[in-house]
């Protein structure tokens, strides 16, 4: 079925407007939240997705999705572990952090699967340990 230009206009405003509001009243911004009270299906919003004005618009709502997880993780309106997970699947957040060894190079570590024994490990292969701001020289047996 093809749409007329008109139409798309329409629910990208619709789009917007549902975001803004939702938004502006600290309620979750979801586009499957959208797709159910204006009776769209999520097929047709994603065929839709390259073409302007839906592309704008989604990310937009892609946007104050993002900031409300972020603010809302702060402010403890959400669980952290729900906000940190719909950020990494959504936005593209990953669990990191940077430590320098003995041989004064920065070493990423990601955190994705058990932080406590990817912490160990990096212990126990540079000799040291994350504390603060400051990495720190330690002995490790």
């Amino acid at each position: 079925m093809s749409y007329s230009d008109a139409k798309l206009e329409q629910v990208a405003q619709d789009i917007r407007d549902f975001a803004f509001e939702r938004f502006q009243n600290e309620k979750p911004v979801t586009l499957s939240r959208f797709c159910i009270m204006f009776g769209v299906n999520r097929s047709t919003i994603y065929t839709w997705q390259e073409r302007e004005p839906i592309k704008s618009a989604l990310e937009f709502l892609m946007e104050c999705q993002r900031t409300d997880l972020v603010e809302g993780g702060l402010e403890n309106r959400y669980n952290n572990k729900t906000s940190t997970l719909m950020l990494q699947s959504n936005h593209g957040f990953t669990d990191r952090s940077t430590w320098q060894g003995n041989n004064e190079k920065p070493l990423e570590v990601n955190y994705k699967h058990d932080p406590a024994k990817a912490a160990e490990e990096i212990i126990k292969a540079h000799g040291m340990m994350r504390t603060g701001d400051a990495a720190v020289d330690i002995e490790v047996e």
